[in-house]
């Protein structure tokens, strides 16, 4: 069909909407009367146009073949048939028929060459029986099926597929209907197939007299509506499609609650539920009187020949793979059109209208009228009039698509190009779109999202703000997004790394680079006379702990210090805790010196506050809250600068190396500005050397040794990308030969640069004023015309003045945790703390640092540190935080701690191990007890551990009642086992046999446990061990320096005495508060 004849077909088939039109009689006599009177238009169109459907009006089943309906009826429907046989045979209706059958016209045959009598038949017996019952229940569908095999075999057995075959004739005899007496030979061979089909069916009703195993002779695979084309596999489904789609009437189903009404069940249910609440038992008593208030209403006209539900395209292909309906041959497939105009009851193509409608009212008349009337359509029109009649809207139309079209450029393209414009760049667009996507683009349609709507104005006025109760430090937003932070000391610490493991720290210290960021460390300046300094120190330290600050070693600036701080006039009691400082070089014509105190932020309070009672301070009214605190006194002027020094701590064989890499020397020769005061030529030399040797640095410097620097804004010099740690090589830009660096040496002590201007408060200033912004860098990087020259300023680059202070670390396993301090001005934390980040050094957090610390042999403060009354509120919040975690559990997954024979298990009860072994009462709150820290002494009573009488003689030379109050620091080292924190250190007898705790049968039920029973002691846990209580451990792990657990703690002098006189062979124990088991473990002594 070419596209011009498509053209002239109407989009809508009036003849699909239209009412079934009654042209009186029975269906088949209407048919029978058109085939013999009908025009030649008519007999065309009903032999080669269409199918006949014969449908039962018992059952309502379909068939195209005449004797699949006789055999439906004389066995599927054999009630119904038996009551009207004998008045069906001598029906005039039936008489008429056969009598028209005589008269048909000559052109039937003709017109369906190859469609014979006898193909239906064979093709009637090839197929597949299927049963049905008369009620068409699903139970006697499956019997059929189960059963249809069988059926088919009985068949092919009897003979009676062959005689039925028989008696019609051969395929290539043609029936000559246009000659003399065709139309009797016709009749013949129809009582010929009749008469066969009586014997097979009587065959097939004898041989299932049962009645269990009904068959038919048409297998429905595929049902096709002849309105929509729509293809379905089961009939109630089509009868289900023709009523609710095509039927004249809808049926509703009304809600009993609220009168609502749905046209399917389904919906009324699924209202039932959501809106009134109803459960599954309650719909399904409802069901029955919602089914009896069904009301029927007329279907509302469409304006399409398609399902009333939804449009379904023409399934005309569907019906051809699916095969003949009625058992017809396979291989005659009839071809039905798309565009067919036929209504599904097949009448005449053209009607009288004048002729009275029998079977419709009135209206249904003017209905078909007025349709029919629409049909007829003008055959041309005239383009000029149609468009001038019409101009305005389609003006209007042009206006609204230009103007009110909602969706943007990039939408409004074709499918096929819309995937171009994903990546927003405008190119990509066609050209004639670009300007009207710039223009969209230019509009800011789009609102800003909560976030960005709730973030402050000023990001530095809020920073400031959250950090009024906790401190930030100058790295806090770099830490942030990699650490997690902790609220401690009043500062915000990062504690941990969320990617770095312990191991990797502890790889990082020993082999490669550790970095953290010790800002928190308070710094307290002293300036005044040295003997004013000297004396009052002097009078809260004692010179048997270390060297004091009025060492000569300290005094020059050359060296770092270390002391341990007490109550004013109470050593060795009331421990306040250890404090470095560093005296800045004295000055010619100046007398006055300046002492730099770092602290922890725990003990800076207390520490000014005995200062005050010292040097007679008073805070001066000049020290706004934006300035650091001044306390004036006579002698003294005491300043907190807590807010002006950055420190960083480098620990690790090459933290020289990254250090040196990091600090670029300033070799330009210019002069500094006027508050700085060293040149940089002073520090080149040394600086220059050192990092030749910066693998062997700490070979040639000593522990504790200072030196000074100015080096250049490391923005301006950091490298692309973090580069990795490595342990080949000196310095990323290469190495002098060996004989070039054989003649570099560090020289003498003297020689190196000791002497910095971070002393000085106006150079500190004049630095962080003069730094530039990040912004300021950026632009003009982006304003070099080759992208990645380095910018290159020259007078106007920052000259930040810094001091190193070398680490010298443990004594043992290759100086351990050695490395260096580097003391920056405020301000430029962050950007030196990324440089050493980008140049290998690993960060870490306040968790790693206190492993490092440990692994050395060193104690941490305050959490290491019994005797100070500084680390007591620690120590019982820690307590406190433990015990909530205790009692969370349930009473059968807590610790058994009293069978267990714990008291106090998350406490580290010292007093009470004091004063059971004391002549006289000790206070509970460890305010007498005290930590042995002579140095001298301890390193006689660790040589002499091993002898016990010399280690006696050695106890009883101090007075009796040190020695009762008196904890020794000791190590312990375990070959098997993991001690722990709270752990409990026991003397074993000389001829030991190591056990386990017993349990205790009589302790208190844990049910019957409290907080305060666990908080104030069940019973006195010194004397109720199998074993002699010595002390107890306050920190224990793995220690991978010695491949082996250990553990610092103390123990009681007095008890450790005792237990060498009584049978003791120096063998201790130790075990966890949770377990049974002992541990024997090496103890070695802290000095």
């Amino acid at each position: 069909m070419s596209k011009r004849q498509r053209r002239r077909i109407p989009s809508v088939d009036v003849a699909v909407l239209e009412q079934p039109l009654n042209l009186g009689g029975s269906d088949a006599v209407v048919l029978a009367k058109a085939l013999r009177n009908g025009t030649a238009e008519i007999q065309h169109v009903l032999i080669n146009e269409c199918s006949v459907v014969l449908e039962c009006r018992v059952c309502r089943a379909l068939f195209r073949s005449l004797a699949n309906l006789l055999a439906h009826k004389r066995h599927y429907c054999r009630a119904s048939y038996a009551e009207h046989s004998a008045t069906s045979r001598s029906s005039p209706d039936v008489t008429q028929t056969s009598e028209l059958s005589t008269t048909l016209p000559t052109s039937i045959d003709s017109a369906r060459p190859g469609t014979t009598l006898e193909n239906s038949v064979a093709c009637l017996a090839d197929v597949p029986a299927k049963s049905r019952n008369q009620n068409g229940d699903k139970t006697a569908r499956k019997r059929a099926r189960e059963s249809a095999s069988s059926t088919a075999a009985h068949y092919r057995a009897s003979g009676a597929r062959e005689r039925l075959i028989a008696a019609v004739p051969p395929a290539n005899s043609e029936v000559n209907v246009a000659a003399k007496g065709g139309r009797e030979r016709l009749s013949t061979k129809s009582r010929q197939v009749t008469s066969a089909l009586d014997e097979v069916e009587a065959e097939a009703h004898s041989s299932n007299s049962n009645g269990d195993a009904h068959w038919t002779d048409i297998c429905v695979r595929t049902w096709h509506c002849f309105t929509c084309h729509l293809a379905l596999d089961n009939g109630y489904r089509m009868r289900r499609h023709l009523v609710y789609d095509h039927g004249t009437e809808v049926r509703y189903h009304v809600c009993p609650h609220c009168g609502l009404e749905r046209e399917y069940m389904f919906d009324v249910m699924r209202h039932l539920h959501s809106a009134h609440g109803l459960v599954a038992q309650q719909l399904a008593e409802l069901r029955n009187d919602i089914q009896d208030r069904v009301r029927y209403r007329p279907r509302p006209k469409v304006s399409s020949g398609m399902s009333n539900r939804r449009k379904r395209p023409p399934s005309g292909h569907a019906g051809e793979s699916g095969g003949d309906i009625g058992g017809a041959s396979k291989t005659a497939k009839l071809s039905r059109k798309d565009d067919q105009t036929a209504t599904g009851d097949a009448g005449p193509s053209r009607v009288d209208h004048s002729q009275p409608n029998t079977s419709s009212s009135g209206n249904q008349d003017n209905i078909n009228a007025d349709i029919l009337s629409k049909i007829d359509l003008p055959m041309t029109v005239d383009l000029e009039r149609f468009v001038s009649a019409r101009k305005d809207e389609l003006a209007n139309l042009t206006e609204v698509v230009k103007t009110r079209m909602r969706k943007l450029v990039s939408q409004q393209l074709p499918r096929h190009l819309r995937r171009r414009t994903v990546s927003h760049n405008k190119k990509r667009l066609p050209k004639r779109l670009q300007d009207r996507y710039n223009a969209e683009a230019a509009k800011v349609t789009k609102r800003p999202s909560r976030l960005h709507r709730r973030r402050p104005r000023n990001l530095q006025d809020e920073y400031t703000r959250r950090a009024r109760k906790h401190r930030w430090l100058e790295t806090h937003l770099w830490h942030a997004k990699r650490f997690r932070m902790v609220e401690k000391f009043g500062y915000k610490i990062p504690e941990r790394s969320f990617d770095k493991s312990l191991r990797a720290c502890y790889r990082g210290a020993a082999k490669y680079c550790l970095l953290n960021d010790i800002s928190y460390e308070c710094c307290i300046e002293l300036r005044g006379e040295q003997i004013s300094i000297c004396a009052a120190l002097g009078r809260i330290s004692s010179p048997r702990t270390g060297l004091s600050v009025a060492a000569k070693k300290f005094t020059g600036g050359r060296y770092q210090g270390s002391i341990w701080l007490y109550q004013i006039d109470s050593y060795p009691h009331n421990c306040l805790g250890e404090v470095t400082f560093i005296w800045r070089p004295p000055e010619s014509n100046v007398s006055e010196r300046t002492l730099w105190l770092w602290c922890h932020p725990a003990l800076r309070d207390n520490l000014i506050g005995i200062f005050k009672q010292l040097f007679d301070l008073a805070e001066t009214s000049d020290s706004g809250s934006d300035m650091s605190p001044v306390f004036k006194g006579p002698a003294v002027t005491l300043t907190d600068r807590r807010n002006e020094l950055n420190r960083f701590r480098l620990t690790g064989p090459l933290s020289v190396r990254v250090l040196c890499e990091t600090l670029t020397q300033d070799e330009s020769g210019l002069q500094l500005p006027s508050p700085l005061r060293l040149q940089p030529d002073y520090f080149n030399k040394f600086w220059k050397t050192l990092s030749h040797k910066a693998l062997s640095a700490f070979a040639h410097l000593r522990d504790g040794q200072i030196a000074g620097n100015v080096v250049l804004d490391p923005r301006l010099h950091m490298p692309n990308k973090r580069i990795v740690s490595t342990v080949m090589g000196a310095s990323a830009g290469g190495e002098e030969s060996t004989s070039e660096r054989a003649d570099d040496d560090l020289g003498d002590v003297d020689d190196v640069p000791y002497e910095s201007d971070l002393w000085d408060t106006l150079s500190r200033s004049f630095v962080k004023s003069a730094m530039l912004t990040q912004d300021q860098i950026n632009k003009m990087r982006h304003d070099k015309l080759v992208p990645g020259t380095p910018v290159e300023l020259g007078a106007k680059e920052s000259r930040i003045p810094i001091l190193i202070v070398f680490r010298g670390g443990a004594q043992t396993h290759l100086g351990y945790s050695r490395g260096c301090d580097v003391l920056l001005p405020a301000g430029w934390g962050r950007q030196f703390f990324i440089a050493l980040n980008y140049r290998s050094a690993r960060a870490a957090g306040l968790r790693d640092l206190t492993a490092v610390t440990r692994y050395s042999g060193r104690f941490v403060f305050p959490d290491d540190v019994p005797d100070s009354p500084i680390a007591a509120p620690h120590l019982a919040a820690e307590t406190d935080a433990l015990l909530t975690k205790h009692m969370k559990y349930p009473p059968n997954k807590r610790p058994p701690f009293a069978k267990l024979g714990m008291s106090l298990p998350y406490s580290l009860p010292f007093a009470q191990l004091v004063d059971s072994f004391s002549e006289q009462p000790v206070a509970t709150d460890s305010a007498g007890l005290f930590v042995l820290r002579d140095r001298a002494l301890l390193k006689q009573l660790a040589e002499t551990y091993a002898k016990p009488e010399r280690f006696v003689q050695t106890v009883k030379s101090i007075p009796s009642r040190d020695v009762e109050l008196a904890l020794v620091p000791v190590k312990v080292t375990c070959p098997k086992g993991v001690p722990g924190r709270f752990a409990r250190l026991y003397a074993l007898p000389a001829p030991y046999c190591l056990m386990r705790e017993p349990a205790h049968t009589t302790a208190v039920p844990e049910r019957t446990i409290t907080r305060e029973d666990l908080s104030q002691g069940l019973f006195d846990a010194t004397i109720d061990n199998l074993y002699q209580i010595l002390g107890f451990l306050v920190c224990g792990d793995r220690n991978y320096t010695e491949k082996c657990a250990t553990g610092l703690g103390y123990v009681s002098l007095n008890a450790l005495m005792r237990a060498l006189l009584v049978n003791y062979g120096g063998v201790v124990a130790f075990r966890n508060q949770h377990c049974f088991n002992y541990r024997t473990v090496q103890m070695s002594i802290v000095y």
